[in-house]
């Protein structure tokens, strides 16, 4: 019996090494395919699409992505099937003849324009409700005391940033894989909880972590479209440039959640253990993201990135940040609306980084 997708991922789970990471998906025609990034020497994005999840994973272990052994072994544990019959598979498959390499697309291996318009548009959408999540925080939390006058102007934004993206999404669904439209609708869904937060933050009938759990939900979805995108739609040579893209994205929202937090904690002048702990892995996360991403952008985007980590609202908030991590659970002495404007620079710089970095594979295509 083949493995199903879900057994697919848990195989994946225990045979990817540290800090690798994995996606497994059954395509409309049937096609079982695999999905692999590994961080060493640099992060590259492996995909092995086969008749089956099993031929898939022992496709990746016949490529040295995945270690063989713990594939075999973990097939055989899923399955219940017998190991030696697995083995003997294993070597057969290995013996044949890999499959001939599929040919470059023509130009410097940038992503299709689909996915970088469609990424563009979504990135646009979240750097809206990115900030729409922190005004909202600030005002949620200080009782409507702070950022009232941005809030309509703020949905303003957001609305024709939605109505940009639906209206572009509508003329190219039919083409799209069907795991983007999925999620895109996904997405689409939770813009009525989007919608309900907004009233419930005017009438002060909400807290400000139900209003930053509102605003990620929605961010996710929205990221996850341009990861099945990245999936489904980007050919092989191109993903790198692809997985920089997408990298960036999560790390912009990263930092949009650290804002909103972080707002809270100055707020109240005070931040608890498990507060900082979950600042803590934001911050980690966001170093992690713009690793691979200056592993993985072209050069134009490397450059951008540079200086906005050098800019001095990268230093500021830097110094804010550091203030919070000494002992002690309050006494920072942080004005929230200074922490608020130094963090959004910032935010709006890897905003910069995302254009640059769009505009220079679209100059490619």
């Amino acid at each position: 019996m083949p493995l199903s997708s879900t057994d697919a991922a848990r195989v994946l789970r225990f045979c990817l090494v540290a800090d690798d990471a994995g996606t497994v998906e059954e395509r409309d025609d049937g096609s079982c395919v695999v999905t692999i990034v590994t961080s060493r020497p640099t992060y590259q994005v492996h995909t092995f699409e086969e008749l089956t999840f099993d031929a898939a994973l022992r496709s990746a272990a016949g490529r040295g992505v995945l270690r063989a052994a713990c594939v075999e072994k973990q097939i055989a544990f899923t399955t219940r099937c017998d190991p030696l019959a697995d083995a003997t598979a294993a070597r057969r498959a290995s013996s044949a003849p890999p499959p001939a390499a599929a040919a470059a697309p023509a130009g410097s291996g940038a992503p299709p324009a689909t996915f970088l318009a469609l990424t563009d548009n979504i990135g646009s959408l979240l750097h809206e409700t990115q900030r729409e999540r922190g005004i909202s925080t600030l005002f949620v939390g200080s009782g409507g005391q702070l950022a009232g006058d941005e809030l309509a102007e703020q949905w303003k934004r957001s609305d024709q940033r939605r109505a940009a993206l639906f209206d572009g999404v509508a003329r190219e669904m039919p083409s799209l894989p069907s795991s983007v439209g999925r999620r895109y609708q996904h997405a689409g869904s939770l813009l009525g909880a989007v919608d309900g937060t907004r009233d419930a933050v005017m009438g002060g009938r909400i807290e400000a972590p139900r209003v930053i759990e509102v605003y990620s939900a929605l961010n996710a979805a929205l990221l996850a479209a341009v990861e099945a995108m990245m999936v489904a739609g980007v050919p092989g040579p191109a993903r790198n440039h692809a997985l920089a893209c997408v990298v960036l994205q999560h790390a912009k929202e990263k930092a949009g959640i650290e804002r909103a937090q972080l707002a809270m904690a100055f707020l109240r002048d005070r931040f608890t253990q498990g507060e900082r702990l979950s600042v803590a892995s934001l911050i980690a996360a966001q170093a992690t993201y713009l690793h691979i991403f200056a592993a993985t952008a072209p050069e134009a985007g490397e450059a951008a990135l540079r200086l906005a980590l050098a800019s001095p609202a990268a230093a500021e908030v830097q110094r804010m940040e550091s203030v919070v991590f000494l002992d002690g659970e309050s006494g920072f002495g942080i004005d929230p609306s200074l922490w608020f404007r130094a963090i959004t620079r910032k935010i709006d710089l890897l905003g910069e980084v995302s254009n640059a970095t769009l505009a220079s594979l679209a100059a490619r295509e």
